[in-house]
């Protein structure tokens, strides 16, 4: 887990880039002291944090994010179970909702 946080010693650039933008959502979720390993109900926390992570940088795109301002899109997140095969669809105001908690 410490490779992940830090991003140093992973296998390739290309799994570097990944982990680097999936960091911020583990950082929300778990505590720099505590171990991922000892709370594996943690990987559903940060799976969801990093999909409103991701959901968010969409939104503050440019093009994105003035559709979506307009109301001509809407950006959706999305989790795929592999065990079941079901997808959990999720929407909200995100950006919008994190600058009102801001202010």
């Amino acid at each position: 887990m410490e490779q992940f946080r830090s991003g140093a010693g992973l296998a390739s650039a290309n799994i570097a880039k990944i982990a680097s933008h999936i960091q911020p959502s583990v950082a929300q979720v778990v505590g720099p002291d505590e171990r991922v390993e000892e709370q594996p109900e943690w990987a559903g926390k940060i799976t969801r944090a990093n999909v409103l992570n991701s959901m968010n940088r969409l939104l503050e795109g440019h093009v994105i994010g003035e559709l979506a301002g307009n109301g001509q899109v809407e950006v959706v997140g999305a989790e795929f179970c592999l065990a079941t095969g079901a997808v959990d669809f999720f929407a909200g105001p995100l950006i919008q909702e994190n600058q009102e908690k801001e202010s």
